[in-house]
């Protein structure tokens, strides 16, 4: 039987978890999305999608330095491990050059 990669977790709680912050975010709830990620953090610490949803979170607050390091966090993690599809490192990369760029901008 074949193992999930490292950093990823096959839990309702978790998915449930995960995708309450994207809803909070659209909701305008940014404080609540934050302590969603601390949740997810200390719950998953093995899993890099608290440091995305952190990202997203930083990047609604206009934050974007921050949000850049939550990506590029995220990045690190995804393209050091086997099991993720590439595709998923080229986004969160992009984000970052997204993030610098609007940081320097503001």
């Amino acid at each position: 039987m074949p193992t999930a990669p490292f950093g990823w977790v096959e839990d309702d709680d978790f998915e449930e978890l995960s995708n309450s912050v994207i809803d909070l975010i659209a909701e305008d709830k940014l404080d609540e999305a934050e302590q969603v990620c601390h949740q997810l953090r200390e719950r998953y610490p093995e899993v890099y999608d608290w440091k995305e949803r952190m990202g997203q979170v930083q990047e609604a607050r206009c934050n974007y330095a921050e949000a850049a390091q939550y990506y590029r966090q995220s990045a690190d993690f995804v393209e050091g491990r086997s099991g993720y599809d590439p595709e998923v490192g080229e986004w969160l990369r992009e984000k970052v050059a997204e993030m610098e760029s609007r940081a320097e901008s503001s």
